[in-house]
């Protein structure tokens, strides 16, 4: 098993682990050797994608599935996303920002979670993570972009590596191959969510809670068929901003939810005026009445009962993950 101590800028492990390799959930590869043949058949993302490209695709000749491909994230640029979560208690190495708060491990995390608790009903299905062959990302570049950016560097082709290709690949991940999940394709008609879906929306992102699971970042682009999809932003336990931050930091995330998704909602009747407004009670008493119970805390799970080597485990965020 890889050292928690290590700072992990080297290729994968072969062969390959659950990732991210540090204390809290994991997801598993998707094959054996977390490599797939791919077709690559249409692009699902959306213009504005900050963190991923998304494609409908078939995975050794089965499917389709939806694949969400991840851009790189450096050390140096998570470093600062936190904000005052850590409570001044910054984290020791720049990776371990990289492995709790880059958005492919924190899908990671929230993903191998529910598979734990087996609450993959809360939200579109994930079957484990591929790493993209260097052939593979040429293909789906070109199709981005038109023109291929990166090769192969190892049969003497060139890598762009400042920053402003397609990936975001930096120095620090030459070689690196894209990471990707695989998830549950929903129809291609789909809309976010129905009328139907709005009675139990606030509900999922409580019941989340539960488990550990904080999605922070809600918005449109969450949803499909009524069923979250994306867990880009989600801190899931053993979290250090969620073990550090204050109570009051914490309060104002878990209202922000509840608060970002009681605007969704009435922006989505206002483009629906046929439908009746109908505001889930439990969301409109959280958002309209002065009250600090919006919800289980999340950082009252468990995640003990899951680690291989809880003493390791302790060890680590007590004397590794901080700064002393």
């Amino acid at each position: 098993m890889l050292s928690l101590t290590d700072f992990i800028l080297s290729p994968p492990l072969s062969p390959p682990v659950p990732l991210p390799q540090v204390p809290g959930p994991k997801l598993i590869p998707f094959t054996p050797t977390a490599h797939a043949d791919i077709e690559f058949i249409r692009n699902l993302g959306r213009p504005n994608d900050k963190d991923t490209r998304v494609w409908k695709v078939k995975i050794n000749k089965c499917g389709p599935f939806a694949l969400k491909m991840f851009f790189f994230n450096s050390g140096e640029h998570l470093e600062r996303s936190p904000g005052n979560y850590l409570n001044n208690h910054p984290l020791a190495k720049r990776q371990s920002y990289v492995d709790y708060l880059d958005p492919f491990n924190c899908e990671c995390r929230a993903y191998g979670r529910l598979k734990q608790e087996e609450r993959e009903d809360r939200a579109i299905k994930a079957y484990g993570y591929l790493l993209i062959t260097p052939e593979q990302e040429a293909e789906v570049t070109r199709r981005i972009e038109g023109d291929p950016e990166i090769f192969d560097e190892l049969h003497g082709s060139h890598q762009v590596l400042n920053g402003d290709n397609t990936w975001r690949r930096y120095e620090q991940y030459r070689g690196h191959p894209i990471r990707a999940i695989v998830k549950q394709l929903v129809s291609d008609d789909a809309e976010p969510f129905g009328v139907a879906d709005i009675p139990h929306l606030w509900s999922d992102l409580e019941e989340l809670h539960k488990p550990g699971i904080l999605v922070r970042d809600v918005h449109i682009g969450k949803y499909l068929g009524g069923k979250l999809i994306d867990f880009s932003r989600s801190w899931a336990m053993y979290h250090p901003c969620l073990d550090r931050t204050t109570p009051s930091l914490l309060q104002e995330i878990r209202q922000s939810e509840a608060e970002d998704l009681f605007d969704l909602l009435i922006t989505w009747f206002n483009l629906n005026p046929n439908e009746q407004l109908a505001i889930p009670e439990r969301l409109d008493y959280c958002v309209n009445t002065l009250t600090d119970d919006v919800g289980y805390d999340p950082r009252r799970y468990n995640w003990r009962k899951w680690e291989e080597d809880v003493r390791m485990a302790d060890s680590y965020i007590a004397h590794e993950l901080f700064k002393s």
